[in-house]
């Protein structure tokens, strides 16, 4: 097996020092035990790590488990991939044959029983990608790494580029023909719909008054003759002059009805666009697959890539179907229907009546418009009880807290889902 000849030409000496410990491991896995256990922290960016790393064993023949848990187990007895779990968790992990994590934060120091590779500027998905390209050719799969790397905010380079191992993942699938680099205004599906269709359609950047609303788009754009040039239009039609005016006027718009500062970047910038991916639209891909899996499909979001055109179908058409109504659950949100908080060690969590379907993407966007602060955590009263996204909960609170809260029973994993249960009565005691 040989790393992806463009990746290689693309990498960096130190990301591949970074990627070489974990593939070391999970190489020794596969070849002296053709099994590997995967275990998923129950968050976007790992379950679409686990996807990946799924469709690497499937096509090598290698036999494998998947479970989805927000702790990662403490004793290892078979060959082991944790995806998404703290980094500094390795120091309590025991392993008795070769195993790696791929986590978030800072590497422990010292010597462990497992491998880590672990980065701040790149997504899990992204990372997992890399360090199977050490073993075999991922190829087109490393697409899921873009889709992670927007989901995680890491288009914050110049001109909203990737600033980790998404970058070099991005020029390999551009050299192959799989994804289009963009630079224009960061409107969904542009590339293929009328401008009006696209503002109304486009969610990053939210545009209050215009996201979900055809008709106040093509408003806008009829009562300004230099921007009528663009109704109707896709993006390769679309004149240049008109582009500028139309970016400037929404940049304003979502400074007035932000709370915190934007950046221009925040409307135009660098987006991927792939004519074989289902959701073409990759940082419209973020919102699709997150609504799926907030909507009970978190399984099927880790398998992905074992038939991607029927799960991709499928969560498309909830996402669609289900379109207004998240718009409408935003809007009333940004206007303040919020029914008090629950503090976790100094972590707010705002109580909502939303469905828990539309929990990421609410939250998500609340974030980006600054109605929810860094120590604020979106929440919604369920038949189950209180839930937050578990993500959420472990960025939050911090792996010490969160762990801590999970062993008193204040937090409850739901298994098979991206959120967790928060225990009221057993937090206070």
């Amino acid at each position: 097996m040989s790393l992806d000849k463009a990746f290689e030409k693309i990498i960096s000496e130190k990301e591949a020092a970074l990627l070489r410990p974990a593939a070391s491991q999970v190489g020794a896995a596969l070849k002296e035990y053709n099994y590997l256990e995967i275990y998923a922290f129950p968050s976007i960016d790992s379950l679409l790590a686990a996807g990946i790393a799924v469709n690497v064993l499937l096509k090598n023949n290698i036999d494998f488990t998947l479970s989805i848990r927000a702790s990662a187990p403490r004793e290892l007895a078979e060959p082991s991939l944790l995806l998404g779990y703290p980094a500094q968790g390795a120091q309590e992990i025991r392993a008795q044959r070769p195993s790696a994590l791929i986590g978030i934060g800072e590497k422990p120091p010292g010597l462990l029983h497992i491998a880590v590779t672990s980065s701040s500027d790149s997504s899990i998905a992204a990372l997992t990608a890399a360090v199977f390209s050490e073993l075999t050719v991922v190829g087109y799969p490393s697409i899921y790494g873009l889709v992670a790397g927007y989901w995680r905010g890491l288009d914050r380079g110049k001109k909203a580029s990737f600033i980790g191992i998404e970058a070099s993942i991005a020029e390999m699938l551009k050299l192959e023909n799989k994804v289009e680099e963009l630079f224009s205004l960061k409107l969904f599906r542009w590339p293929e719909i009328a401008t009006e269709e696209a503002m109304a359609r486009t969610l990053d950047p939210y545009l209050p008054g215009l996201s979900g609303d055809l008709d106040a788009c093509t408003k806008l754009l009829r009562g300004d003759p230099r921007l009528a040039k663009l109704l109707g239009k896709r993006l390769e039609e679309a004149p240049e002059q008109s582009i500028a005016t139309l970016g400037e006027k929404l940049y304003e718009l979502l400074k007035k009805m932000s709370k915190g500062p934007r950046r221009p970047t925040d409307v135009i910038g660098i987006s991927y666009y792939s004519q074989v991916f289902p959701l073409r639209d990759l940082r419209e891909a973020v919102y699709v697959l997150s609504h799926y899996a907030a909507k009970g499909y978190a399984k099927q979001v880790s398998l992905i890539t074992v038939d991607e055109l029927a799960i991709s179908a499928a969560a498309l058409y909830l996402y669609t179907k289900n379109f207004p109504g998240i718009v409408e659950t935003v809007n009333e949100l940004i206007t303040g229907n919020t029914q008090g908080s629950l503090v976790l060690n100094r972590v707010k969590i705002r109580k909502t009546s939303i469905g828990r379907e539309y929990v990421p993407i609410a939250e998500r966007v609340l974030r980006q418009l600054g109605y929810l602060g860094e120590q604020e955590i979106l929440g919604t009263e369920s038949e189950e009880g209180l839930l937050a996204l578990a993500e959420d909960l472990l960025q939050g609170l911090g792996p010490g807290s969160f762990m801590d809260y999970m062993s008193r029973g204040c937090i409850e994993y739901l298994e098979g889902t991206i959120f967790a249960k928060i225990n009221e009565e057993k937090c206070r005691q």
